[in-house]
This record gives C-alpha cells, sequence and structure tokens, in this order.
C-alpha cells in the first residue's frame, strides 16, 4: 500500500492538474471566514466555475457574528459564477476583491457601509493594508518604444499595457499616484 501511495504522490506532483482533480472529487473546498471590526465574511469557492461567493454578516458591538457563528442568514451576498470574484481581505467597511479568469486581473473595493464600488480597475498587483490599497493600474496600450518586454509580450500571445503605481486611501477616500510606472501583459 505504501508503494501504491508513493506513486500517486509522484504522480500528483509531476501533474497539479490531475492533483487538483483528485482533490477536488475527494473533498469539498473549505470555507474561508474572515473578520474586521464591522463585518465578517464566508467565501466559498466555487467548484464548477471561476470565482467565489462571499456571504457578509454585519458584526454587532460584541464582536457577533464570529467564525463561529453558524445558521444565520447573511446580510449581503456578493460573487457567483458570473462574476468571477475573489475574495481578498476586509478592512472595517472596505472589502478588497480581485476580478479574474485568466492571467490579466481587475482590483474590486466595495465600501460595505454603502455598498458603493469605489474601486474597479485591471491591475495585476494590489497590496491592501488596513489604511488603503497600493496598486498597478493599467492605463494605456504599451508600445515597442514604452515597453522593453513588447516583442516578448506579443511572441507569449499578449498585448502588452502601461501599468502607473497607484494608492487609495480608505480615509480620506482619495487616489493618489506615486509617478512609478511599469510595462505588464494585457489582454
Amino acid at each position: 500500500m505504501r508503494y501504491a501511495g508513493t506513486i500517486i504522490m509522484a504522480c500528483c506532483l509531476a501533474f497539479p492538474a490531475i492533483a487538483q482533480e483528485i482533490n477536488a472529487e475527494d473533498q469539498p473546498l473549505e470555507p474561508i471566514c474572515e473578520l474586521s471590526a464591522n463585518w465578517r465574511v464566508v467565501a466559498n469557492e466555487l467548484n464548477d466555475m471561476p470565482g467565489m461567493i462571499m456571504q457578509l454578516n454585519k458584526r454587532d458591538a460584541s464582536g457577533q457574528p464570529d467564525c463561529k457563528t453558524t445558521g444565520i442568514e447573511p446580510d449581503l451576498t456578493l460573487g457567483g459564477p458570473d462574476q468571477a470574484l475573489w475574495f481578498t481581505n476586509i478592512f472595517g467597511d472596505f472589502l478588497v476583491m480581485a476580478r479574474s479568469t485568466g492571467p490579466v486581473s481587475s482590483v474590486v473595493v466595495q465600501n460595505l457601509a454603502d455598498k458603493a464600488i469605489i474601486l474597479d480597475v485591471v491591475s495585476n498587483d494590489s497590496q491592501p493594508d488596513s489604511w488603503g490599497i497600493t496598486y498597478w493600474e493599467q492605463r494605456e496600450a504599451g508600445t515597442a518604444d514604452t515597453c522593453p518586454q513588447f516583442a516578448q509580450y506579443n511572441e507569449q500571445g499578449f498585448n502588452s499595457a502601461i501599468a502607473h503605481e497607484m494608492r487609495y486611501d480608505f480615509a480620506t477616500k482619495s487616489k493618489l499616484t506615486s509617478g512609478k510606472t511599469s510595462c505588464e501583459p494585457a489582454q
């Protein structure tokens, strides 16, 4: 039996897609539960489609509900099979998500206090923290003159885009630019 397990392990290490298929069939995906001072998020990955279903509950002064609380209806549900939204993090009333079905993604930030989407931009790189989010926003097409990797990206079947480093500040609700740019692959 140990020998068979070794073969299966070697197969799964050599072929990660097969390992994911075996895992998907054998084990249900575990939900993610994250808390902010104001909200509880329970995110479940969709089995057959890219993305997650995120169920959110407003937390009271005693910190309830927490991640151990079960059997309550969500105050808000986000995501689904047609949206390809992925939970990233939550800070206070600010829910940070990614929208992606492939190599290029968008960063999406929703203010849960008023349900407004405050940020929804093409960005392959974002770093949220309790004060805001730093991200690289793709703004204009890259060219052979503006993008050193232009030919490489074209050979790989991508376009090129010039991304600008940006910062969204949760407290001031303002967008700031650092002045830094980079060239990235784009769809």
